[in-house]
């Protein structure tokens, strides 16, 4: 099985295949062709700038070459203009038509490797992971070495992204956009030319694309730009903007063919242009090394044309924001591979052009090609961060989401608050209900709250009236946390749909103490890793997640006396013994005892003992299944119905680098439960 690339991790996914070159296998020095003309040589002076690249007219954008000044001009090279056409190029090639996503490998992180810039990728992507000789896409070297361009004249490089024909006669495959880019203007794709004689050479032999990727029969034609992309419609009020939009998103960008379902293999046409920007072009998560889950199998474009079922009445603005930073309304990132966001090239789109595309997209008629499901991953880095923390590291999410009768989650009442969470006195109406706040946008969650107001809340204890929060929040652990990771969990709970749901106050034994639990002492209370442990790295980034960030030090510590200062007696931390009446939880007895008591998670023989690994520890929290096979006791997160489950394997052995790092304890946990969860 082939290994799939370091740049098809995650943090890569916003690389735009669509917008790839084709396996052009590149000439050596042995080729005998010429180099053309020089770019300084041909290039007229008038060549667009960003502002003017795109037409006046709907007339101008339905002949064959596109827009562009053909002015008389002077026409004599200088070096001022050289230095503009060049700029205009790489704009166009970088972050428009986004040749360097699929054309410039990438290290390990997702960056681009600058010193292999735009030389080709072999294997960009792999549509047979299975099988060695079929399913590679190979993309050309573009540089100025003889295994790029180097040896092509001006016209043959430019016949190759304008007509999709190698200098050899054979046809590029539809996988690169030829028939898109084919109606750019002259100058743009002059300038394209010189900002590729720019490039350092780099020797890098790229191969033959493999089946399913070989050339086809014959070019795909050139999109026809009067019948098969759509004209603003008729008094739409910035008509200007939205026709400038227009060419960007059809002539020089890859909106148009990402954005168009794709015909049935051997069809000439690559799109099915009657349904141009309804979406629907499908890309399998695997052939970019995405997993499933988060992500579905197959990954389809959004339609995006303003249909209910496409972007419906999304303002100029909130376009913007999508096509630049990656993010939607709803603070949800745009599905791979758009290149959008942090990592993507679109983040360096024009102010000018981000406005002139959304216009365009504003401008479409609506469309609906029921594109048959999405992907609501959020690119963010800092909401990112945020939800995975208030979901599987700290699990805010238990306790704050409601679940139905099955145990899953409400979507819909996603983190509105949950009322009666624990009954301590289900005989007694008024008494031992512990309900726990609504965190979405709404006036009746956090909508009215500032961001200092919430984190006083979940760092300290404070509510914003000054009354003290309940220690069962376990704030006096997460107050420990960074400020980039308090940072990240406000970011993510202002991107929550807003629902409508009144919290009642909690009663007693859970209503308001007289002031909030001190903090606990990192240094005096929270275990060090042992001296001599051999992962200390890891050890100490599992200690953050155990005891900053998460819940295990909280629950697997016993509790102090009602009214006693700490909530906690930390001089037995992560010795368990944390006590919870099974009834509390729903949990019928037998087969669960009345009280279930949290395991002692130091190495002592009365706790994980001597021989657990850290990797079965890692098992342990992601599968909830012990190495004997039992299940774990809830309330633990863990298994198929816990949130831990979705902890990254690094975290998870973190965790269990440190949990094995732990000086021992006996606490004599009077009784356990086991589970089998394979009966």
């Amino acid at each position: 099985m082939r290994a799939i690339p370091p740049r098809l991790v995650v943090a890569t996914i916003v690389m735009m295949a669509a917008s790839c070159g084709d396996d052009d296998k590149a000439k050596t020095d042995t080729d005998t062709s010429s180099p053309g003309d020089t770019a300084a040589e041909t290039q007229e002076d008038t060549t667009p700038g960003d502002d003017t690249a795109a037409p006046d007219s709907a007339e101008d954008t339905a002949g064959d070459t596109g827009p562009g000044d053909t002015s008389p001009a002077d026409t004599t090279p200088t070096e001022t203009v050289d230095e503009e056409v060049i700029a205009r190029g790489q704009y166009i090639a970088h972050t428009v038509a986004v040749c360097v996503d699929c054309h410039s490998p990438r290290g390990p992180d997702g960056a681009f490797d600058e010193a292999r810039h735009l030389s080709g990728v072999d294997c960009f992507v792999d549509a047979i992971p299975e099988d060695e000789d079929l399913g590679c896409l190979n993309t050309a070297n573009l540089t100025n070495h003889p295994t790029g361009l180097a040896n092509r004249s001006d016209a043959e490089i430019k016949k190759m992204f304008l007509e999709g024909v190698r200098p050899d006669g054979t046809a590029l495959h539809p996988f690169m956009p030829y028939f898109v880019f084919g109606n750019m203007s002259e100058a743009d794709a002059d300038a394209v030319v010189a900002y590729l004689r720019s490039l350092p050479g780099v020797d890098h032999q790229v191969a033959p694309s493999q089946v399913p990727f070989t050339p086809p029969a014959a070019p795909a034609p050139k999109v026809d730009l009067a019948s098969e992309v759509p004209m603003p419609v008729e008094g739409y009020p910035e008509m200007e903007a939205a026709m400038r939009g227009r060419y960007l998103a059809a002539n020089v960008g890859i909106c148009l063919e990402c954005h168009t379902p794709e015909t049935a293999p051997g069809t000439a046409e690559p799109r099915d242009w009657s349904r141009s920007f309804q979406g629907g072009r499908a890309f399998p998560a695997a052939a970019f090394g995405l997993p499933s889950p988060p992500f579905p199998e197959v990954i389809y474009s959004a339609n995006l044309t303003p249909h209910e079922n496409g972007l419906g009445e999304r303002t100029v603005e909130q376009l913007v924001e999508a096509i630049k930073n990656g993010v939607d309304p709803e603070g949800n990132g745009v599905c791979p591979p758009m290149p959008a966001g942090p990592m993507g090239e679109f983040k360096n789109l024009a102010d000018g052009d981000l406005v002139d595309l959304a216009h365009f997209i504003k401008s479409l008629p609506p469309g609906d090609l029921l594109v048959p499901n999405d992907c609501s991953i959020d690119l963010h880095p800092e909401v990112t961060r945020g939800r995975y923390l208030v979901h599987t590291v700290a699990v805010c999410v238990d306790c704050h989401s409601p679940r139905g009768p099955d145990g899953a989650f409400i979507e819909d009442q996603h983190l509105s608050g949950v009322e009666c969470f624990i009954d301590a006195d289900p005989t007694n109406p008024e008494f031992g209900c512990a309900n726990t706040p609504n965190l979405t946008n709404h006036p009746t969650g956090l909508a009215n709250r500032s961001d200092a107001e919430i984190k006083a809340m979940f760092l300290e204890g404070k509510r914003p009236d000054g009354t003290a929060l309940h220690p069962f929040m376990p704030y006096f652990v997460l107050g420990n946390m960074s400020g980039e990771d308090a940072d990240a969990i406000v970011a993510y709970l202002r991107t929550l749909p807003a629902v409508d749901h009144t919290v009642p106050p909690s009663q007693a034994p859970f209503t308001a103490p007289p002031a909030p639990a001190p903090r606990v002492d990192l240094a005096t209370e929270v275990p060090m890793p042992r001296a001599d442990y051999p992962e200390m790295e890891a050890a100490m980034r599992g200690r953050y997640l155990a005891a900053n960030v998460g819940v295990c030090l909280e629950c697997h510590t016993p509790e102090t006396e009602p009214g006693a200062d700490k909530p906690r007696d930390w001089s037995r931390s992560f010795q368990g013994g944390n006590a919870f009446p099974a009834a509390l939880f729903g949990l019928p007895s037998p087969p669960f005892p009345e009280l279930i008591f949290t395991a002692n998670l130091t190495p002592h023989e009365n706790g994980l003992g001597p021989s657990y690994t850290a990797e079965q520890i890692a098992t342990v929290l992601k599968m909830g299944v012990d190495p004997n096979g039992d299940g774990v006791c809830p309330p633990m997160p863990s298994g198929p119905m816990g949130e831990f489950k979705n902890l990254t394997d690094q975290d998870a052995l973190d965790i269990g680098h440190y949990l094995r790092s732990l000086p021992e304890g006996d606490n004599m946990i009077p009784n356990g439960c086991f589970i089998d969860l394979e009966p």
